[in-house]
């Protein structure tokens, strides 16, 4: 009942024009505030949410330091207490690697540019500025990030320590465009590290997962500003699975996803390419909006069918194939013939990928970083493993028929990312060419959807076929596990014992997921 009544709320809100802000939504503590204190002042008896809203926790203080002074007089205060401390980005990550009974600091107001090397084309940001922000500032100096996630509300420091990518196979994760960092160990000291300083510390700090000390301030390469134009297109995931098609369809433009329609055979191919010309301006780059289209039907009814399919989850193969539908009008190239895959790249699909014609329909042309990123509509639970792109083929097909084999009624999309392979030792992208598949069970109007069985058929294939989890994301696997998956684990944990000898940054995540280490009488680490 109350989630239909925050439907009929959230529609007549739609309806006339009124700002829709759920009373617990504006209790989150992410949302910006002029009366937030600031500096070393604590609050207590906070509760922190994550924004899918999936994991929370009560730390014992919670500190917004504006200045490396001010983090690092809170780490010393708090190691002489005995305190844990843990750093808070956006709270976009949906499990708790945020989460801590500790000291929590939250560096939004650690968030300035320190300085522009537009020679060389560097930026060095303080670690709290969000991505939204710092792409804004890039525009107005004429400079952009090669490669940005689908969102960019996430801190810089917090989407690298979690391993944030794009897609694009000549792109790497975030943490590829850093070169160098400064970060405050569990000792109060700050240390200095790029590819040629401290070269390890580097390494292990591109993807930390916050377990080594709060990162400070990164300096970022970044490239001349670019104009992106995207589209869209529908054909089927057997003509992509077949013949290695896939690939060519990954590397004919600078930014490839699928998205695949589970229970159906549709996939929508999303492509993005570099224009040349001058530096996009920063007027007149709003993309075309339209309310029934982008508002009603892709989100207030979107939502309110996905509720309707959560007392009825048979129904989610029926909403899949209608949604599909309504995007692209159910046209996909033609079926194969007795039962066999369709042909490697039939000549429709050949056909929508060429070519520089008008902009249609299904494309868009923009800044960069507003190409890049998209609205990610409702609350929901998350998965998403890295495996090596030759395993791709495999990986689908044995999820779409365990999908099949243990009738699960699963939501859309199954989304296929891809990303180059680079030397961070707890990368998921460590020594491999990298595919990111990644699934999704919607919360529409916070109502929880069963999700536990796709997880565990989910990840048992994705384990199967040489897959890392995603970091930021919840998963099964214990230290145990996934040591064995990273040829530079023990360096990073080497790296770790030194900078952090008392697990002053740990938590009940990195407790799983890195396991811990103690210490002798005489101080020496076991």
């Amino acid at each position: 009942m109350a989630a239909f009544v925050g439907f009929a709320a959230r529609a007549l809100c739609a309806f006339c024009g009124l700002p829709q802000v759920a009373a617990a939504e504006q209790r989150q503590w992410m949302r910006p505030g002029s009366n937030l204190p600031s500096g070393t002042d604590a609050i207590r008896g906070f509760r922190f949410l994550n924004w899918s809203r999936t994991f929370g926790c009560a730390p014992s203080a919670l500190y917004y330091p504006r200045t490396r002074d001010e983090i690092v007089r809170l780490i010393k205060e708090a190691a002489s207490r005995g305190d844990k401390v843990k750093v808070v980005g956006a709270g976009h990550s949906p499990s708790d690697i945020a989460c801590t009974s500790g000291v929590m600091l939250d560096l939004r107001h650690h968030n300035r540019v320190l300085e522009v090397d537009k020679a060389n084309r560097t930026v060095k940001v303080e670690a709290g500025i969000r991505i939204s922000e710092l792409v804004d500032r890039l525009a107005w100096l004429g400079l952009a990030l090669s490669s940005l996630g689908s969102i960019a509300e996430q801190t810089v420091a917090g989407a690298m320590a979690t391993g944030t990518h794009g897609t694009g196979c000549a792109f790497g994760l975030l943490s590829t465009q850093a070169v160098a960092m400064e970060l405050v160990d569990a000792a109060g000291n700050v240390v200095s590290c790029s590819r040629h300083h401290n070269r390890d510390v580097f390494l292990a700090a591109c993807c930390s997962l916050g377990a080594l000390g709060v990162v400070c301030s990164v300096t970022l390469r970044c490239e001349q500003s670019f104009k992106l134009r995207s589209s869209q297109v529908a054909c089927t995931l057997d003509a992509l699975l077949c013949d290695d098609a896939w690939r060519r369809v990954a590397t004919s433009a600078d930014h490839v996803r699928f998205w695949w329609f589970p229970h159906t055979r549709n996939v929508v191919v999303w492509r993005a390419t570099r224009c040349s010309g001058s530096a996009p301006s920063l007027e007149g780059e709003r993309l075309p909006f339209s309310w029934f289209w982008d508002r009603f039907v892709g989100y207030h009814l979107l939502e309110s069918l996905l509720w309707l399919a959560s007392f009825a989850r048979s129904c989610a193969p029926l909403l899949n194939r209608l949604y599909f539908r309504l995007l692209f009008g159910g046209s996909t190239p033609a079926k194969a013939s007795g039962g066999r895959r369709a042909s490697p790249l039939s000549a429709l699909l050949t056909e929508r990928l060429a070519g520089d014609e008008p902009l249609g329909p299904k494309e868009r042309l923009g800044r960069g970083d507003r190409i890049f990123t998209f609205d990610c509509l409702f609350k929901q639970s998350v998965n998403e493993w890295a495996i090596p792109q030759a395993e791709f083929p495999v990986a689908m097909d044995r999820l779409r028929v365990a999908i099949d084999e243990h009738a699960l009624n699963v939501d859309f999309p199954v989304e296929i990312r891809f990303a180059r392979g680079d030397d961070a030792f707890l990368s998921p992208c460590h020594g491999r060419d990298t595919c990111y598949i990644g699934v999704i069970m919607y919360r529409p109007y916070g109502k929880l959807v069963e999700y536990k069985k796709y997880w565990e058929v989910y990840e048992n294939v994705m384990f199967q076929s040489g897959g890392r989890p995603h970091w930021a994301k919840a998963h099964k696997l214990r230290a145990s596990e996934l040591r064995e998956l990273y040829p530079r684990w023990s360096d990073f944990l080497d790296v770790r014992r030194h900078l952090d000898p008392a697990l002053l940054f740990t938590n009940d995540y990195l407790a799983k997921v890195l396991g811990e280490y103690t210490t002798k009488d005489d101080g020496a680490v076991v």
